[in-house]
């Protein structure tokens, strides 16, 4: 026999178990029968898609990311304490980066204002 349980919730958050039990032949064809109506799907093509880019721009355009996520956590930072030269310094260091990074596969949308 093969045992299963199923915890069952009530509206009002009240949990209770409920025992099963299976011959070893009804579970196994309870599966197929369950695996013929939803067919498994492999869950490799979830989530974002990768950019077409070869390993050496992979490289160089994570490194623009890393140095423009630095750039804003500083720029945060001047922000907070005011003082204002360095904030331009850094929003036009975060500029150049933006230029650059188009070279690299564009630059993402989260980034444009």
């Amino acid at each position: 026999m093969v045992e299963g349980k199923l915890w069952m919730i009530h509206k009002d958050k009240k949990r209770w178990p409920l025992k099963f039990a299976w011959h070893i032949e009804c579970w196994v064809k309870q599966g197929m029968i369950a695996l013929e109506k939803k067919p498994y799907v492999p869950a490799g093509n979830r989530g974002r898609k990768p950019l077409a880019l070869t390993d050496d721009i992979k490289v160089a355009r994570n490194k623009l990311l890393r140095r423009r996520a630095a750039a804003f956590f500083r720029l945060r930072a001047a922000a907070d304490k005011g003082n204002i030269s360095l904030v331009i310094k850094t929003m036009t260091l975060m500029e150049k980066i933006t230029a650059e990074i188009e070279q690299y596969g564009g630059v993402p949308k989260t980034w444009i204002v």
